[in-house]
């Protein structure tokens, strides 16, 4: 918050905003959230949280003392010409918070410091920052003219290349089950229109990913009965399972960063991700590609994480039964347990 503070909001808004009423937000958010809530791998939904709050106190021109509460540290702080353009960038940062962070100056530096250093400096953190991204998505809903604020400015702002595909290759595969899927097994004008719209997302989400934008179109499939070629799309999947795999999370080993920074400087940052990582297969609420088999589960988050291969063991036993190969069933049945020993 400091960071985005001193080097975003600052040089557009001068002293509108100082670092205790970032910490008179933490106090009062603490009250709100569990202690157990906060720790590093909750760091970017706590983030987004302070942000939200922030927002809702400059909009309403209230933010009480922790210790006075009858003090009112927003009182008669704004003009209306002020409030209005600190609200505009508020919003941005939290619709668009990992572009804001990378916008800063104090990350171009750290960026160009690990540029010019003969050590590995991000060796220890550069992969788990791909789930926080994840994160950020999962937490915040964009509209058509946040994404077009967002895409503008990612172009402006000094990021690599493939650092932006990464971007638009994880928003594309949120995109790709929170549209309004209709009957695959109508043949109509709505249906095309809906095809061609989900493949275009796939294609854009294979660009970083090579597992799980596939499994979500195999969901597509067997929600519209479309068994043969949810099955095909789940061998090809299963083919694809290796030990080398590196799954993404907060905390991957030392290991796990040193193998991945191997093979990102030999065949770059989008064939490292691409071929080497895989990470969880997401539904989001409603859950419109889950399974109806696992409709009478009450979920209690809003995105539901399953493990790629697990989920495709479990897809290919549901494939198999609505097939009638009770013996497909049954290999598959067999492959699930193992993935759970």
């Amino acid at each position: 918050m400091k960071i985005i503070l001193k080097d975003f909001i600052k040089p557009r808004h001068g002293d509108l905003l100082c670092s205790y009423f970032l910490k008179t937000i933490m106090f009062w958010l603490s009250e709100e959230i569990n202690p157990s809530e906060w720790k590093p791998e909750n760091m970017i939904s706590c983030l987004s949280d302070c942000i939200r709050r922030l927002i809702y106190y400059v909009e309403y021109k209230t933010c009480l003392h922790y210790f006075i509460p009858e003090n009112n540290l927003f009182e008669d702080r704004f003009t209306d010409k002020e409030h209005k353009e600190l609200i505009n960038t508020l919003r941005f940062i939290y619709e668009s918070p990992f572009i804001s962070v990378l916008d800063t100056s104090t990350f171009q530096n750290y960026r160009l410091e690990s540029l010019n250093s003969r050590g590995m400096i991000l060796s220890a953190s550069e992969l788990p920052c791909y789930s926080y991204l994840r994160v950020f998505r999962q937490n915040i809903m964009f509209n058509s003219e946040s994404i077009y604020r967002a895409i503008k400015h990612l172009g402006n702002v000094c990021v690599h290349k493939e650092l932006r595909t990464y971007i638009f290759s994880t928003d594309a595969r949120k995109r790709l089950q929170s549209s309004n899927h209709c009957n695959m097994m109508a043949r109509n004008k709505l249906f095309y229109q809906q095809y061609r719209r989900t493949l275009y997302y796939l294609k854009i989400s294979l660009r970083s990913e090579s597992i799980s934008p596939w499994l979500l179109l195999a969901s597509l499939f067997y929600k519209c009965k479309r068994f043969l070629e949810c099955l095909y799309i789940i061998n090809c999947g299963i083919s694809s399972f290796s030990p080398e795999k590196i799954h993404l999370h907060p905390a991957n080993s030392l290991a796990e960063q040193t193998v991945f920074n191997e093979m990102k400087q030999k065949c770059g940052l989008i064939n490292a991700l691409k071929h080497l990582v895989i990470d969880n297969v997401y539904f989001r609420y409603p859950y419109s590609l889950l399974p109806d088999e696992l409709g009478h589960f009450k979920f209690d988050r809003e995105v539901i994480p399953i493990s790629p291969d697990e989920y495709s063991y479990f897809l290919q036993i549901l494939c198999c039964v609505q097939l009638g190969d009770d013996r497909g069933a049954q290999n598959a049945l067999h492959d699930f347990e193992l993935t759970n020993k």
